[in-house]
């Protein structure tokens, strides 16, 4: 998770908002984020993305970790382009 909080720090100092030291009032707004995977995580790696994920944005934000939605999207790799071709027909 150290490149995305780092990214995730970046973002919030340069909209003046979190640890920059300006606080954003969140009221009743709760950021959403969603994440696009390839089909077949296990229900134990979801988890896991969902915690490391909150605690990185509440952390980087400043917001409770009880305002942050998260959903995890997961496509079957036919249903996703990559270099021009189904992401299925790619071998590495």
């Amino acid at each position: 998770m150290q490149w995305h909080d780092g990214v995730l720090r970046t973002f919030c100092e340069q909209k003046g908002i979190g640890r920059s030291g300006k606080n954003y009032l969140w009221g009743d707004k709760m950021p959403l984020v969603k994440i696009d995977v390839w089909a077949g995580l296990g229900k134990d790696t979801k988890r896991k993305i969902i915690q490391s994920v909150s605690k990185a944005i509440s952390e980087s934000m400043s917001i409770p970790i009880e305002h942050i939605h998260l959903v995890i999207n997961e496509a079957p790799k036919d249903n996703w382009g990559l270099r021009g071709e189904q992401a299925s027909r790619i071998k590495e």
